[in-house]
């Protein structure tokens, strides 16, 4: 659930799952948006995941789990670094770009749609999605500070 929700590529869960076809991965994580279980192994496992009723959107920043996501950590340092990235850390970036603007935009936005997509994704793309991100983490940020009781 929170590879799904940092935006983890399916076939990277796959494999982390010892399965080796991406869409046992979503037709399992479909099963469970299905029987209304996302809620509950939220609580459950005192998830840092947040999940939207209304199309079953998840999403969860990825940084304060850095430890958990090696390799979305080091995609994300070496662009921050603008060195060259390989094909999986771009595939990283794109993913966790990806959870965030599906939660942002909706799953039908174009750039939510080019980023699920066969094929590396491009800088363009790479960088509004990295853009979104960003300022979604902001905001969640802000909204968890307000949230927070005072005293």
């Amino acid at each position: 659930m929170l590879a799904v929700a940092v935006g983890v590529p399916w076939s990277h869960i796959g494999r982390l799952m010892g399965r080796s076809y991406r869409t046992s991965i979503q037709s399992r994580f479909a099963a469970i948006a299905r029987r209304d279980l996302v809620p509950w192994l939220v609580r459950a496992y005192d998830l840092p995941v947040r999940y939207r009723v209304s199309d079953g959107a998840v999403w969860a920043d990825w940084r304060p789990l850095a430890h958990r996501f090696p390799v979305v950590a080091r995609a994300w340092a070496k662009w921050a670094d603008g060195s060259p990235l390989t094909s999986q850390e771009r595939y990283a970036l794109a993913g966790t770009g990806r959870a965030a603007v599906v939660w942002a935009r909706g799953a039908d936005d174009s750039l939510a749609v080019a980023l699920s997509g066969r094929g590396l994704p491009g800088r363009e793309a790479l960088e509004e999605a990295v853009s979104v991100y960003l300022e979604l983490a902001a905001t969640e940020r802000q909204g968890a500070r307000d949230a927070e009781p005072a005293g």
